[in-house]
């Protein structure tokens, strides 16, 4: 809200400015890495938020996943889930132990 105009003014647009920035910066931060698999046998314990470790990955490959989507497909013969899941910020370091 500007009560008048001149610096105050400026001073709350670069805040606004500022923050924006921050919260953008945040965001590229948080997605380091992106994966994308499908199962062959869908499993309803998968759901968007929900945090899960890849069994056996090659070297390098982080074991640790966030997923950010899970889509479930049913047909006449078969029941698959594709996910999509990041590598959050600070984890990009830690693999399978």
């Amino acid at each position: 809200m500007t009560v008048r105009s001149g610096s105050p003014a400026y001073e709350l647009r670069e805040h606004l400015a500022n923050t924006a920035a921050q919260a953008r910066r945040a965001e590229f931060a948080r997605g380091i890495a992106c994966l994308s698999l499908e199962l062959a046998t869908g499993d309803t314990r998968m759901v968007a938020e929900n945090r899960q470790r890849l069994a056996g990955p090659r070297s390098g490959v982080p074991a640790d996943w966030r997923v950010t989507k899970a889509e479930h497909r049913i047909d006449e013969r078969s029941y698959t889930c594709q996910l999509i899941a990041e590598l959050t910020a600070g984890r990009e370091a830690q693999n399978d132990r």
